[in-house]
């Protein structure tokens, strides 16, 4: 039997992703990083980014999602963000750049991880 995580990655509006996976890979603010069955605990702050599910038949999975957080808990990841959408993986890295570029624009700047400023 594979070790599979459930995981859900939820906006105020909707589930945009329900199942079983074998591992997620997310956008923390100090860098990405991947959870697998029987991950320790943690909550972690999620930055503009992509999150990349293996699901339980290996098939890949790409999201964009905003700032939010995720919690890990007893083989069970909780995604909360403002906004997320599923993209081909061809489209990612540019769709990522793009959100990053008009979070800059609209006025927030994060110079480090202990230093973020909104005017």
């Amino acid at each position: 039997m594979d070790k599979l995580i459930q995981v859900e990655i939820l906006t105020p509006e909707n589930i945009v992703y329900r199942g079983k996976v074998k591992s997620i890979t997310l956008p923390g603010i100090m860098g990405s990083f991947q959870v697998l069955y029987n991950h320790a605990p943690l909550i972690s702050l999620l930055e503009i980014g992509k999150i990349k599910i293996i699901d339980g038949n290996g098939n890949m999975l790409y999201f964009v999602v905003s700032d939010g957080f995720a919690e890990v808990r007893n083989n069970v990841v909780t995604v909360l963000v403002d906004s997320a959408e599923q993209f081909e993986k061809a489209q990612i890295d540019k769709v990522v750049k793009e959100r990053k570029r008009k979070m800059m624009i609209s006025g927030f700047v994060a110079s480090d991880v202990k230093d973020r400023t909104y005017f």
